[in-house]
């Protein structure tokens, strides 16, 4: 199955299912761009019995920040390696070449093309 991610930004909330437990959900955040089907929403939950709050807490801020940040980074870093390729001049090539292997390593985690 090929199927795109719940559009961008992400948020998270704190709420209480139908049996009193408390969840973390991640989900849309206000403004984002506009999903047909609930379904199509991307609730991911976590009962805090699981783990400490505080790290449930910290892990949701931390999938959240970095599902935001992720399209951004990888457009700073192909700018920051284009650029860097056509005008940049280096003294020690060595430390270039390590530079770009990084962002490229970098790039292909992320899964950009």
């Amino acid at each position: 199955m090929n199927a795109n991610h719940t559009p961008l930004p992400w948020d998270f909330s704190i709420n209480k299912d139908a049996l009193g437990n408390t969840e973390i959900d991640i989900h849309q955040a206000d403004g984002a761009p506009y999903t047909q089907y609930p379904s199509d929403i991307g609730h991911i939950f976590c009962i805090w019995d699981v783990a400490p709050k505080a790290v449930q807490m910290a892990n949701a801020k931390f999938i959240v920040r970095a599902c935001n940040a992720h399209y951004g980074l990888i457009n700073a870093l192909q700018k920051l390696r284009e650029t860097a390729c056509e005008s940049v001049e280096f003294s020690d090539w060595t430390e270039l070449q390590e530079a770009l292997q990084q962002a490229d390593a970098a790039l292909d985690k992320a899964g950009a093309a």
